[in-house]
């Protein structure tokens, strides 16, 4: 029932959306030179995705996405838990933390692009640092969150430290740090097309940004549809594996 519930708010909020997008370009409210309607730009969608000069830069978009995440969960979430656990960790890594977070990752690109060229590894690099905040702390907080009575008991039947961390805390940890995850997956799909605008060379952010400037609006509409697409299916995906795993929470 709830599941039906979250379908038709979602299919109903969406719509809404949708016909006021519409309605506001066919009633001459905002003009269709600068706002053309839905359904053009939704038809413009699909035929951008069966072009094979788009597909190219879709393909490099999400190669450099899935690198990228991949490597921010792998070093990130570790990290994260250690905080948690160890007092010189987190002393090492929370002044590091403190510093970069208000740094705007945009402001990173220029910098990256200089020291690693303007090819896909300044673009990885950034996707990394993008996403490194947001996946430790979510992992930091979880393990820290684990009552320290368990640990103990644990302990004290004879389990050791590393039957300790997956057993226990990494598991109890979970429901945090998907939270963390699924807040980064939106965050790496922000620093990619960012990255992609700036360094202007191939992706989705190329695309958009040289389709923005050279004043095929309709065309910049049809992408960002494209892009609200892959992140509202990624969220899907991801919430399923949620759900999936955490059958307990």
């Amino acid at each position: 029932m709830l599941k039906e519930n979250r379908i038709f708010y979602t299919v109903l909020s969406t719509s809404i959306i949708f016909a006021l997008w519409e309605g506001l370009s066919r009633t001459g409210i905002i003009t269709s030179e600068i706002l053309p309607p839905f359904t053009t730009s939704f038809y413009g969608s699909l035929q951008l995705i069966a072009s094979d000069e788009f597909s190219k830069h879709l393909l490099a978009s999400s190669y450099r996405w899935a690198i990228g995440f991949s490597i921010s969960l792998v070093l990130s979430i570790p990290i994260g838990i250690y905080m948690a656990r160890s007092k010189r960790v987190y002393n090492f890594f929370d002044p590091l933390l403190t510093l970069t977070y208000p740094v705007p990752k945009a402001a990173m690109i220029p910098i990256l692009m200089l020291w690693m060229g303007a090819g896909d590894l300044s673009k990885v690099t950034v996707i990394v640092i993008g996403c490194f905040i947001p996946l430790v702390i979510s992992a930091y907080h979880g393990a820290q969150g684990v009552e320290t009575s368990i640990i103990w008991s644990a302990k004290a039947m004879g389990m050791g430290e590393r039957a300790v961390l997956f057993r226990i805390i990494l598991p109890a940890s979970l429901p945090t740090i998907f939270s963390g995850i699924r807040m980064a997956l939106a965050i790496s799909l922000i620093v990619v097309l960012g990255s992609e605008m700036i360094a202007r060379q191939s992706g989705l952010g190329y695309y958009l940004f040289n389709s923005l400037e050279m004043g095929l609006y309709q065309t910049t509409y049809s992408v960002l549809i494209i892009i609200s697409g892959i992140g509202l299916f990624l969220d899907a995906i991801f919430s399923l594996i949620m759900r999936k795993v955490l059958v307990w929470a």
